[in-house]
């Protein structure tokens, strides 16, 4: 792919097969090449006939590429995941997800993107270190642990739902000349020192339906029960809408601080928070990122309701979910804009203070703002 001086959109095309985890990986990787390089996305749907004809063809290619069926014009990059699409993938010269938020970090993406390696058949690689990280990444986070993995915490064939996921592990860890996880703490470790390890509240929206992940990062018991922050996000008012959030929050809340993204905290906020997904339709230009926080401390939590633990279960306190009254009170409508955020429980709130820079400690010490 080319650099281009005037940044023309690159032409991409997406061939997606039927399975949602190979669609949501081939949409994560447009979403990461969006955010290095302009381009214009054509998504191509595989004919269902090719599931069960789409290994076979890998062998049999270039032949029967005819059979292909694909928009008119020439892309400049075609992007597929999935063995029943490769075949599909290979002859194209003729806002994605995961649960909600990017399948990887924005740094672990950008990484893959940053220094390939270009095999024997000239197809780009991540790099053998990138590669062997990726995978790590996807075995911890992408549903591949069972709920209560045999033999933990050493890692082995049992580890994971399939046998071979252990085995490419070692392939891939030797590839790159570096040590094999030996256990999940390990591959947590290796991706922390790499600066790629996703935040809590990344990880919470991962855990959804995910019980290893819940019981390892969500079941350790309360922390700094009533704890909670809360981020206006730009819908095209700016600040304007601060007024009567925070007018909303002390109806419940006691605010310990409050203050404006800003310089000091906005990178760190946007990769830390939310998942790092601030994408919303209704937002101009289709994002909504955060231009306020609040820090806040419930002196009456309440235990969530059977609802709340169905729908929303890493919430720690029905008190959180004043959010939902605040959006529909701002917009009058029960269709409301997600114009305020909020951590889901204490531990997040407390991760989301380290990415604003301040201490629990220090802030109960001192008079509260409101």
């Amino acid at each position: 792919m080319n650099a281009s001086p005037e940044r023309t959109p690159r032409r991409v095309w997406c061939v997606l097969d039927r399975k949602p985890g190979h669609r949501n990986l081939a949409r994560g990787l447009i979403a990461a090449l969006a955010s290095a390089q302009p381009i214009s996305v054509t998504e191509v749907a595989a004919p269902a006939w090719l599931t069960p004809v789409g290994k076979l063809l890998q062998w049999l290619w270039p032949v029967g590429t005819a059979l292909a069926r694909s928009p008119a014009g020439t892309p400049d990059v075609v992007v597929g995941s999935g063995g029943n699409v490769l075949w599909y993938t290979a002859d194209g010269q003729e806002g994605h997800v995961f649960k909600d938020v990017p399948y990887f970090t924005g740094q672990l993406s950008r990484e893959m993107l940053r220094d390939p390696v270009v095999d024997a058949n000239g197809v780009r690689l991540p790099s053998p270190q990138w590669r062997y990280l990726a995978y790590c990444y996807h075995l911890l986070f992408h549903d591949k642990v069972p709920p209560n993995p045999p033999g933990a915490p050493r890692l082995s064939e049992d580890s994971f739902t399939k046998p071979h996921y252990h085995r490419e592990l070692e392939r891939l860890a030797s590839l790159a000349g570096v040590p094999v996880a030996q256990t999940f703490d390990d591959m947590e470790r290796q991706l922390r020192d790499a600066g790629v390890m996703p935040s809590l509240d990344m990880i919470g929206f991962y855990s959804n339906r995910n019980p290893f992940l819940a019981k390892r990062y969500f079941n350790g018991g309360p922390t700094a029960v009533g704890l909670a922050t809360f981020f206006v996000r730009d819908f095209g008012l700016g600040l304007q809408a601060v007024p009567q959030l925070r007018a909303g929050l002390l109806k419940t809340f006691e605010i310990l601080a409050e203050g404006p993204v800003d310089d000091t905290n906005r990178e760190r906020v946007l990769n830390g928070v939310r998942g790092s997904n601030w994408s919303d339709p209704n937002a101009p230009g289709g994002r909504a990122e955060p231009v306020y926080w609040f820090v806040c401390w419930d002196h009456a939590p309440r235990r969530p309701s059977a609802r709340t633990r169905r729908k929303h279960p890493r919430v720690d306190n029905e008190n959180i979910r004043l959010k939902d009254d605040l959006r529909r009170e701002f917009d009058g409508s029960d269709k409301a804009r997600r114009i305020i955020h909020s951590s889901d429980n204490s531990p997040e709130a407390l991760e989301h203070l380290k990415h604003l820079g301040l201490d629990l400690d220090a802030l109960r010490r001192s008079p509260p703002v409101c």
